[in-house]
């Protein structure tokens, strides 16, 4: 995890505000945010989990208020659902128009194949893939204009949970996924509730943290934005917009070499940035 004590310190080392009279701690802390945020943003650094609980004929389901985008997506028995945008889920069925030379549209057959079954159905005029229903979630459909919400396809046909009477005392058996119970409008006793595998889905999507989480590695990146950013901000003379911007670049310098490096495995070393970037100046 970044270490924002050596962030601030390094920062302010090469600003040349030690003694703290320029700019505050919280002032620094906001712009190695501000660098976080982007990393967020570009690389889907950080993620968290979630459960959305599925009910009949709903389609559409929408994201915690602190995503950024979908990343993830498995069904109740753990298994990862394709995840691809409408146009292309569309372009796969068949289930958009397509207009030839002449203007005209016509509707081709389809075939869409999933790991967990397969739709072979030939598109018919006033066919509509969005009022098809099902038990089992195969894909799930993302709109590019609306990032926060998701689709399911096709439409669960059931409701989530079934409850079935229980002559014992009251006591809950077969319910897994989802505390506390009032959550998914169960608050009575003496019955037992029997979890459907396909009624829930575990999503997984991207945020931006309200505190620095960033990997270690990364320490040398934030400082270096955050000096770019503190002279821009406060330049009183040309050499400093020329320092801020020389600190700017070479951070997206760094961003960029992150980006290219992330998905290496033995990607973990503190050193990865050392002696690779040099300082204003060239110290």
């Amino acid at each position: 995890m970044a270490n924002q004590t050596k962030i601030l310190r390094q920062a302010r080392l090469l600003l040349g505000d030690i003694a703290e009279t320029r700019w505050s701690d919280d002032k620094l802390l906001a712009w190695a945010l501000e660098a976080q945020d982007e990393l967020a943003v570009e690389c889907d650094l950080f993620k968290k989990e979630t459960t959305i609980l599925l009910y009949r004929n709903q389609a559409v389901y929408s994201l915690p208020d602190d995503a950024i985008r979908l990343y993830n997506v498995y069904n109740g028995q753990n298994y990862p659902l394709d995840v691809m945008s409408i146009s292309d889920f569309e372009r796969r069925v068949g289930g958009v128009k397509q207009s030839n030379r002449y203007g005209r549209y016509s509707r081709s057959s389809y075939g869409h194949s999933s790991s967990s079954g397969s739709i072979g159905v030939v598109g018919l005029v006033g066919y509509n893939w969005r009022e098809d229903t099902g038990e089992t979630p195969q894909s799930i459909l993302t709109d590019q204009l609306n990032p926060l919400e998701l689709r399911v396809y096709p439409k669960p046909s059931s409701d989530p949970i079934h409850f079935t009477s229980n002559q014992d005392d009251g006591v809950i058996i077969g319910f897994t996924g989802f505390t506390p119970l009032e959550d998914v409008g169960f608050s009575g006793e003496g019955a037992a509730i029997d979890m459907v595998d396909q009624a829930f889905l575990r999503v997984v999507y991207t945020y931006k943290p309200d505190t620095l989480l960033a990997p270690a590695a990364l320490d040398q990146a934030l400082w270096t934005y955050v000096i770019g950013a503190a002279t821009l901000a406060d330049s009183i003379q040309t050499v400093d917009e020329t320092k801020g911007a020389y600190y700017l670049k070479q951070w997206a310098r760094m961003k960029r070499d992150y980006i290219h490096h992330l998905s290496d495995a033995g990607f973990k070393s503190d050193r990865f940035f050392h002696n690779s970037y040099l300082p204003y100046g060239g110290a």
